[in-house]
């Protein structure tokens, strides 16, 4: 759990409540970082660019982007 309270659904704009909707239908809730960067929405926005810009880049393989972020977030002790 974050120790930060993050943005409720009810307190995001539009464009950002639609991707907590999207991550809820998929996974049964957002991911535990979506309310944390929904404090700010520019930055939410600009991870959300950067995400989409190294995916369309296609400098890396799916598989090895994948692996990548397992790897990141065993470094960092990610529970999930």
């Amino acid at each position: 759990m974050t120790r930060i309270r993050g943005a409720a659904k009810g307190e995001v704009p539009d464009d950002i409540r639609a991707i907590y909707e999207e991550q809820e239908r998929d996974r049964g809730a957002p991911l535990p970082n979506t309310p944390v960067y929904a404090l700010r929405p520019s930055i939410f926005r600009g991870h959300r660019a950067l995400a989409a810009g190294i995916e369309e880049s296609g400098l890396l393989d799916a598989q090895l982007r994948r692996l990548a972020t397992l790897r990141a977030a065993f470094i960092n002790g990610c529970p999930f």
